[in-house]
């Protein structure tokens, strides 16, 4: 290197740069003869470490189903790289996010309504792990923001959710249409449950009065005739003087 520079000493006299649209070099050489060279302008580095606007426009679009680490996972395997030549990671992706101003993965989830472990809880009047529990069990779905298990909860609009009962009788949630109300939907269910929890047979009937044989079969009539002979024998009745029949005394 230091050999180069003493040759280009003694060859060239002077140099003279002329900046326009594009750079004019005027090279005079030690002999007399001049030389004269066109390039371009170099950009500036605020331009040169600016990102394209396809590729915000597809970080944009990415960030509706994926997390940054995904996303510069994504943008890795198509081969796409940054100004310098390195591959994409976390912080660069957070970095176009910040610079072009785009919403983050969680922020879009909240815009679409999806609510936390707390605000679950607290809308159903339930424990957090009670949260967990009905996502285990499908009531409600969670949707991850980033890839460490750090998600929000999608908890279904069509569907209204009925908490479960505990104890030895007990009884899960469950999911009803909200076309048909939840109370309707309880009391349909209680008239066909035994008071001790086991199902009804089948419904009660009312008694069919005309079904009945004779008169003294008749339960009203034998209980009428009990009662009357209880109290004929215990003796409280008397006769009135106006007419011949008994009448029972209370």
């Amino acid at each position: 290197m230091r050999e180069r520079k003493r040759i280009f000493r003694l060859l060239v006299a002077d140099v003279t740069l002329v900046k326009a649209e594009t750079i004019a070099v005027n090279v005079r050489l030690s002999g007399g003869a001049t030389r004269t060279l066109t390039v371009e302008r170099p950009l500036p580095i605020a331009q040169i470490r600016k990102f394209k606007s396809d590729l915000v426009a597809e970080v944009d679009c990415l960030l509706n189903r994926h997390c940054d680490r995904e996303i510069a996972d994504i943008l890795n395997e198509r081969g796409l790289r940054s100004w310098e030549g390195k591959p994409f990671n976390l912080k660069k992706i957070a970095f176009i996010r910040a610079a072009y101003n785009l919403l983050s993965r969680r922020q879009r989830l909240r815009d679409r309504g999806l609510l936390t472990t707390q605000e679950v809880a607290e809308h159903f009047a339930i424990a957090e792990t009670t949260v967990h529990q009905w996502g285990r069990q499908g009531l409600i779905t969670t949707v991850y923001s980033d890839n460490l298990n750090r998600g929000l909860w999608d908890v279904p609009h069509d569907h209204e959710i009925i908490k479960g009962r505990p104890g030895r009788n007990a009884v899960p949630a469950r999911r009803a249409s909200i076309t048909v109300p939840s109370t309707l939907v309880a009391c349909r269910r209680q008239s066909q449950m035994h008071p001790h929890g086991l199902q009804r047979a089948e419904p009660l009937r009312p008694v069919d009065r005309g079904a009945v044989g004779e008169r003294g079969d008749r339960p009203d009539v034998r209980r009428a005739l009990q009662r009357a002979g209880r109290l004929l024998h215990c003796g409280r009745y008397r006769e009135p003087a106006s007419s011949g029949g008994r009448t029972l005394s209370t």
